[in-house]
């Protein structure tokens, strides 16, 4: 499924949440548009990109992004996520030697089971 990015230098903007993310907590704004909606997170592969980009001197994330050796913070409408990636650049040109991300758990479902307990015996 192509995906269609947008990024953009640190700004600041508002999460899904409500929350403000400030331009000083972050290296790159991100966003994604996947089958012709905004998603509301940066997919994990997309993510990877974004690291692996942001170190690839000349690439527009490059660009956009604050020059940092340290990880990569990218503010998308669930916050920020970080990741981090490695690249070489050898006379045959770039290569990818290592992508990360790293993210918090997260509750997937939250719910109540109601049912008949046996009569006690």
């Amino acid at each position: 499924m192509p995906f269609v990015g947008l990024v953009a230098p640190p700004q600041h903007s508002g999460s899904l949440s409500g929350a403000t993310i400030r331009a000083a907590e972050t290296d790159l704004t991100a966003r994604v548009i996947s089958n012709g909606v905004p998603h509301q997170a940066l997919p994990l592969t997309a993510t990877l990109c974004l690291a692996v980009a942001a170190r690839l001197e000349g690439s527009l994330v490059h660009e956009a992004a604050r020059p940092t050796e340290a990880v990569l913070r990218v503010g998308m409408p669930s916050g920020i996520l970080t990741a981090d990636a490695a690249v070489t650049r050898g006379a045959d040109g770039w290569r990818a030697e290592r992508g990360a991300f790293f993210r918090t758990a997260r509750p997937l479902m939250r719910g109540a089971v109601f049912y008949d307990a046996p009569p006690p015996v």
